[in-house]
């Protein structure tokens, strides 16, 4: 399975709640997030702006949260690097019939790109510090 990640120089609880913000993904992640029903707990409904929804399969706070899409299962994991950094980590796998006709390769650098822009937006807010 693909994966790729970023070090993002903030504190782990501050990477965590300006992930589980919803008015913060339309900025980084390219669709917003309309909300989270009924929280982020396992078994929640993400639902998009755009249409559609995904569940929520695991959320250990602070630490691991686990989307499943009609066709991938993407992991979001957060690493503390010390006190004042996280190591935010994607890794994920086509389901329900989809396939990656490259390997997952065209996948995985949209995902750089993604957590890339996740860092420069959290480095740049003081809303969460």
């Amino acid at each position: 399975m693909p994966k790729t990640n970023v070090t993002i120089n903030r504190q782990p609880d501050v990477v965590w709640k300006y992930f589980t913000d919803c008015n913060t993904w339309e900025g980084w992640y390219g669709g917003g997030l309309e909300q989270v029903d009924p929280g982020w707990v396992a078994g929640a409904r993400l639902v998009w702006k755009l249409g559609g929804s995904s569940t929520l399969e695991t959320v250990a706070e602070g630490r691991e949260v686990v989307v499943l899409g009609n066709f991938m299962k993407t992991w979001y994991r957060f690493i503390p690097q010390g006190t004042e950094a996280t190591c935010v980590e994607i890794e994920f796998a086509p389901r329900g019939g989809a396939v990656f006709s490259d390997g997952g390769q065209a996948n995985l650098v949209e995902t750089k790109n993604t957590l890339l822009r996740l860092k420069q937006a959290i480095e740049r807010t003081k809303k969460y510090a």
